[in-house]
């Protein structure tokens, strides 16, 4: 199939995006003191601020609600990164695609990349955080990224769908704002389930929930549950089935469309 043929070539040319997003990343901090270090410090006072806000809300004990929060959130802007860059992706690079025969995955990899290097810059949030309340364990990062192809398994295929039903639909990208400014409610990230078990069964059927715990639960310290794991392979499994038709059929039809 051709997909698995441009699959090829993206790995191949993993320098040439690589690049492209580290250069980015960069770029957005020019010239500025802490460069980079921007992202973890903006993170920091994000998590914390709606860490103090919601936990006197709930009344919830700071040593416990703060790192949940931290981490849930750092693995949220992953996820909101990957998806609401996917919708973008392709207009972004309209002129490369319409002057080159690069394969489309190259910018899709590029896109998970750049969305994967300010994630590690956001564990360091996490780590400050975690080590301030006595929670940080050595193991905790490592730990983490050994779920970390799952996570990419389990997701990465939404990138590649967003990103083709958002250039032959332009209502997609909007739609998918508004919607994850709705799911992050939806999602226990600024709450603990047992803190409300009135919606604590509706938890079990958000996907997203499941992708956060894949990347929040390592870091405390915690497994995340088999059932969270089967989720992520199944949804993987038949996400990739998804994708692949997709693609195939829309991607000599994309250069159009844009």
């Amino acid at each position: 199939m051709r997909i698995f043929g441009d699959f090829s070539a993206a790995l191949r040319a993993h320098e040439l995006w690589m690049y492209w997003a580290w250069l980015e990343v960069r770029r957005n901090y020019h010239r500025t003191v802490f460069g980079p270090l921007w992202i973890t410090l903006g993170m920091l006072i994000y998590a914390m601020t709606l860490s103090f806000v919601f936990g006197h809300l709930f009344g919830a004990s700071p040593p416990r609600f703060m790192p949940w929060v931290t981490c849930g959130v750092v693995a949220w802007s992953l996820i909101n990164g990957i998806i609401s860059e996917a919708s973008t992706i392709f207009p972004v690079f309209r002129s490369y695609i319409l002057q080159s025969d690069r394969p489309l995955l190259v910018y899709v990899a590029y896109s998970l990349a750049r969305n994967l290097i300010v994630f590690a810059h956001h564990l360091l949030a996490v780590v400050a955080v975690l080590i301030y309340f006595g929670d940080f364990r050595l193991t905790a990062v490592p730990e983490m990224l050994l779920f970390l192809p799952l996570f990419a398994f389990g997701f990465g295929w939404v990138a590649i769908v967003v990103a083709i039903m958002a250039t032959r639909y332009r209502d997609v990208a909007p739609i998918i704002a508004n919607l994850m400014q709705v799911l992050f409610f939806l999602t226990p990230i600024m709450f603990i389930p047992d803190m409300v078990p009135s919606i604590a069964a509706y938890i079990g059927i958000n996907p997203l929930a499941h992708f956060v715990d894949l990347i929040r639960e390592p870091l405390l310290g915690r497994m995340p549950s088999s059932f969270t794991l089967a989720y992520c392979a199944i949804a993987g499994m038949l996400g990739w089935l998804i994708a692949i038709a997709l693609y195939r059929r829309a991607r000599p039809r994309v250069a159009y469309w844009l």
